[in-house]
């Protein structure tokens, strides 16, 4: 009854100020949009009430302590009175199990199989959603078919079909992107591995010659700079081949070249390969209309440029290759490049159908009330709460943890 009293005051404060604001906004705009004033017109309405607004928001507060109390107190009687406090035994058999190629993951309804390259994880858990009872949480991915399961067992002591997920990444109820090939573990395990390819010929190649002039070529071959491995294994300077009486130089230096030229004809075969696959991804953007193709566009472009000055920059070209290379799996770049997985339209069509009624109702830009109340707990309040936490009893409340009893990582 008090409560409905206080909130009976803030009424008579609040509604006066709406009223006289609306007044006032409709006798300013006439028959334009009323919005932007009828809500500089409640601003400045309540900065002028504020003394007395922050007077019954006080009194709102201290009306709150005791029926918050009292809200608690039916919330947990009304919760099952035979809650387990003792954790229960739970045998980790009865959702996961070994087989000869993997596990093979409980989800509610059958027995599914998952390779060895999973990540599984089964939990003992108590939530008040359940009303307090113990369940077994389980979460299996498979990384190699993309295999999913979800699945709460909410009674562990009576057997029966509980809720569970089961879904493939193929599968097209499944929450994955349409066209999401780029996430593919045997696709980025070949995309990454001819760009290692590359990086090892030219490591091969720098093993026995290595140019840090690669314009120099053919028989200007003699005026490049670097090192080239004799046939002894003796590494010299390519400059010695410019030397009064060189010729051994030369002809250790076109040796060496000739056994390097192998694993730079790799080397520019497998960089053929990658230009291709960076030419498939912006064609595949381009295609499907992606909406973020543009940067798909800029990130084959560089790709392939870097790819270019590592086969052909020699030395120096290798190290800002692999530098790359090494930014780029790590993940320095983020999702860069990467397709968003819709089309044009379909963003445009996700977009207006979530803003579209914002604007419909606000206009062009939302406008919004920017008002702040400065308020300073009174002293009694203070004191108020002190004194309640004081006389506040303490009782025996123990947090229920989530017990894992298996977990598979990759």
């Amino acid at each position: 009854m008090e409560d409905e009293v206080v909130l009976q005051e803030l009424d008579t404060l609040l509604r006066p100020a709406i009223e006289r604001s609306w007044r006032n906004a409709k006798r300013q705009t006439g028959d334009a949009d009323i919005k932007p004033a009828f809500l500089e017109e409640f601003r400045m309405a309540l900065d002028n009430t504020r003394v007395d607004l922050s007077r019954k928001m006080y009194k709102i507060d201290l009306a709150m302590k005791g029926s918050g109390s009292l809200t608690d107190q039916k919330f947990w009687a009304s919760l099952p009175k035979d809650v387990e406090k003792k954790r229960p035994k739970v045998d980790a058999d009865n959702y996961v199990r070994k087989t000869i190629t993997g596990h093979k993951v409980w989800d509610g309804w059958q027995w599914r199989s998952f390779s060895e390259n999973s990540r599984i994880q089964v939990d003992i858990v108590q939530s008040a959603e359940n009303g307090n009872k113990w369940a077994v949480k389980v979460l299996a991915k498979d990384m190699d078919t993309g295999a999913k399961v979800a699945f709460i067992d909410h009674d562990v002591h009576q057997p029966g079909h509980d809720l569970g997920y089961y879904g493939r990444g193929n599968d097209p109820t499944a929450t994955e992107k349409k066209y999401a090939y780029w996430e593919d573990p045997l696709y980025r395990k070949i995309k990454n591995g001819i760009t290692i390819g590359g990086l090892t010929a030219g490591t091969l190649e720098m093993r026995h010659v290595g140019n840090l002039t690669p314009w120099h070529k053919g028989d200007a071959f003699r005026n490049a700079d670097g090192w080239y491995r004799s046939k002894e294994g003796v590494y010299k300077q390519l400059r010695n081949q410019r030397m009064r009486g060189a010729g051994g130089h030369q002809k250790g230096a076109k040796r060496a070249l000739g056994k390097g030229k192998v694993f730079k004809s790799v080397g520019k075969k497998l960089f053929y390969v990658g230009a291709m696959v960076s030419v498939f991804e912006a064609g595949h953007a381009y295609y499907t209309t992606d909406y973020n193709r543009k940067e798909v566009y800029a990130k084959a472009t560089v790709d392939v440029v870097i790819g270019m000055i590592g086969t052909f920059g020699g030395p120096v070209g290798w190290v800002v290759a692999g530098s790359y290379f090494i930014l780029d799996v790590s993940g320095a770049f983020g999702t860069w490049g990467e397709p968003a997985g819709m089309t044009s339209e379909q963003f445009s069509r996700q977009w207006h159908e979530k803003y579209d009624p914002i604007r419909n109702n606000f206009g062009e830009r939302p406008a919004g009330l920017d008002f702040e109340m400065e308020y300073c707990t009174p002293m009694e309040q203070r004191n108020q709460e002190a004194q309640l936490e004081r006389l506040m009893q303490r009782d025996k409340t123990r947090v229920a943890t989530p017990k894992r009893i298996f977990y598979k990582g990759l």
